[in-house]
């Protein structure tokens, strides 16, 4: 189970400025501050998805337990969903897309594994309620 929500930090340098938006000119400073951001993310996404396939519960383990469990990991994946989801997410991922970085591939296949797996985890948390009921 993940003790803190995961977060999607945003660099500095990304706002919601109509300049940022507008500028077909970015630095090379802030494309590398942009470039660790996405590579940070990418991790923190791959741990979440490894931690997901390595946690098992205890065999003692009751159905309130594993339903509190499956509910923590499912506030987990909707929270980065959402985060996700933000307009500076993909602001930095339009342009990393358009400096063809090697990054967003990744990137955006992790993304997808965690919406995906997100509907599989709601589910579990309904059968295990109705199965505790």
């Amino acid at each position: 189970m993940v003790n803190r929500q995961p977060s999607v930090p945003l660099p500095r340098c990304v706002g919601d400025s109509y300049a940022w938006q507008m500028s077909h000119h970015v630095s090379e400073q802030r494309y590398m501050r942009v470039l660790a951001a996405m590579i940070h993310w990418t991790r923190q996404i791959k741990e979440v998805l490894s931690a997901q396939d390595a946690v098992q519960t205890s065999e003692n383990a009751g159905p309130l337990e594993e339903i509190e469990f499956w509910k923590n990991r499912c506030a987990d994946l909707s929270g980065i969903t959402t985060q996700l989801d933000k307009p500076g997410v993909k602001r930095i991922t339009s342009l990393l897309q358009l400096a063809k970085s090697s990054y967003v591939a990744p990137f955006l296949k992790l993304s997808s594994q965690i919406k995906v797996r997100r509907v599989p985890c709601f589910r579990l948390i309904l059968l295990l309620f109705y199965c505790s009921s």
